[in-house]
């Protein structure tokens, strides 16, 4: 694992003294960095742990580790959108409150081992060309339609609604706009510092406010966009990526 890496991610967990929870927990060190590391340098330093590493992380996770956007965006990224989400990691009555800070997002949920949305599909989601009358298109400029974008995808970062994961479907789906250029919107319009991952995350999981009436085609659109951010975070050179996406 490599270890100067490890030591960067340190920094999410605050409450430790680095060189202590390396040695004593180096995967508690990498699920606090992936949950907690919302900007693009700090996301990008993440993969350099690897694929192994990260897959580890998720297989040995406990209670208090992961939040549940976290828990679900981390799982189709690494196992691929028709994964079937595990349970969420639930805290036992005897588990060590070492990490209590973290309890309010521990609650199970009866929703977090169904299936994906591509469950029991073959096919994908619309294509452009199947608009059908139900669908909902603002009929604005396309310059707008891009800030609209940026506006919606920094929303959702607040609060779970409906009609604006609605939109941002919509929007992906039956204009040029694409979410990789929306997440660099948001950076140019609210500001650089804006925690841009936090928005994928928030975008990949669906069992939050009144998020239950969206369609599993929404569904399936949203979850295709996040996929292809992907390479956009990739190691810098391939043959890296692969030296580190095995166990040493």
């Amino acid at each position: 694992m490599n270890q100067e890496t490890l030591k960067y991610l340190t920094r999410y967990v605050w409450w430790e003294k680095p060189d202590e929870i390396i040695k004593k927990n180096p995967l508690r060190v990498i699920a606090s960095a992936m949950r907690y590391a919302n900007s693009v340098d700090s996301y990008k330093k993440l993969l350099e742990i690897g694929e192994y590493a990260l897959k580890e992380t998720l297989s040995k996770a406990q209670a208090g580790w992961f939040d549940k956007p976290s828990w679900h965006y981390w799982h189709y990224i690494l196992y691929g959108l028709k994964t079937k989400i595990p349970p969420f990691p639930k805290r036992g009555f005897l588990q060590d409150s070492k990490d209590s800070k973290d309890s309010k997002d521990s609650k199970d949920s009866k929703d977090s081992s169904a299936n994906s949305p591509f469950s029991g599909r073959l096919g994908s989601a619309k294509s452009a060309g199947e608009i059908s009358s139900n669908d909902s298109v603002p009929m604005i400029a396309d310059a707008d339609i891009h800030t609209l974008l940026a506006t919606k995808l920094k929303a959702i970062c607040y609060e779970a609604n409906y009609k604006d994961y609605l939109d941002i479907a919509n929007i992906l789906k039956h204009t040029s706009a694409n979410l990789l250029e929306g997440l660099e919107n948001v950076s140019k319009i609210f500001g650089e510092d804006y925690p841009l991952i936090q928005i994928l995350k928030r975008l990949a999981f669906f069992e939050d406010g009144d998020l239950y009436k969206l369609q599993q085609d929404d569904k399936i659109i949203l979850l295709q966009a996040i996929e292809a951010t992907k390479p956009y975070f990739q190691p810098k050179t391939q043959e890296n990526a692969n030296c580190l996406n095995k166990p040493q």
